[in-house]
């Protein structure tokens, strides 16, 4: 099990770690796991290539202080249009990788199923025990539950992330709630490789939130960094592998490793 003796912010520390230790293992094992991450690569590219496009496309052809009426003067008009756009851009991206980020993760399911496979299996050597490979189908039917729920709470947080004199405050919701998504979406294959369902992942989750906060803040960061965001998608699966890894302890050292100077850093030192 996890190490529940962490404070909250060690926790939020320990998650944060996640994508670095993905590319630690990344390029200590390039050779069995780089091949596979170009396709979950390109699919990514293609996606968000669309639907930014789309969302920038939008937003240039929207005047928000017009939208106001004549209550507003018009001196602060401009200040009233740049402030809408940027809140409304946030509350778009937002809602981009929350409704394409699992759409393209379920296409490449059997991808990213062989990467989290390869990745267990060269942290726990010996102990790697092979488990059911995932297809693509039970992807899209984890995408549909997901989309389903994603909606039903993210819509009226969008809503009310532009209301005036609220939406400040709601913003925030949606990114914590963009984050949570995120990090589950990530860690999802081992969790599904172990039969667990759709609602248990998110007992899952609260049963670990602080780890999946810090994974999820890391990884959205990452994908709002140009060229970076191109390798999130199989980099993160290694490194939410790694993290379910660690939360179950199988990663941990034995009492006669600590004895003998291993490390105790939380934060993914083996």
């Amino acid at each position: 099990m996890a190490p529940r003796f962490l404070s909250p912010f060690h926790q939020v520390l320990f998650g944060a770690a996640a994508p670095l230790r993905g590319l630690a293992i990344l390029k200590s094992n390039f050779r069995q796991l780089g091949g596979l991450c170009v396709l979950p690569v390109i699919i990514t590219l293609i996606t968000l290539g669309f639907v930014i496009a789309g969302v920038v496309h939008g937003i240039s052809n929207i005047d928000i202080s017009a939208l106001a009426g004549n209550w507003i003067p018009s001196f602060l008009a401009g200040i009233v249009n740049f402030i809408g756009k940027l809140l409304l851009i946030v509350v778009l991206f937002l809602f981009s990788y929350l409704i394409f980020t699992p759409i393209g993760l379920a296409l490449a399911t059997p991808i990213n199923d062989v990467i989290s496979a390869r990745t267990e299996k060269i942290l726990l050597g010996k102990n790697y025990g092979p488990l059911p490979g995932l297809t693509i189908w039970k992807g899209l039917l984890h995408t549909c539950q997901h989309l389903t729920i994603t909606l039903s709470i993210g819509i009226p947080l969008a809503i009310l992330a532009i209301t005036p004199f609220i939406n400040i405050a709601f913003v925030w919701f949606n990114i914590l709630f963009a984050l949570l998504v995120l990090s589950l979406e990530l860690v999802d294959i081992p969790l599904s490789k172990r039969v667990f369902r759709y609602f248990q992942k998110w007992a899952y989750l609260k049963n670990h939130f602080f780890y999946f906060l810090g994974f999820g803040a890391v990884c959205f960061l990452m994908m709002t960094i140009p060229i970076v965001n191109l390798a999130l998608m199989p980099l993160n699966i290694i490194g939410g592998t790694w993290l379910y890894l660690k939360m179950e302890g199988k990663l941990d050292p034995s009492p006669g490793q600590l004895e003998s100077g291993g490390s105790r850093e939380p934060w993914g030192g083996e």
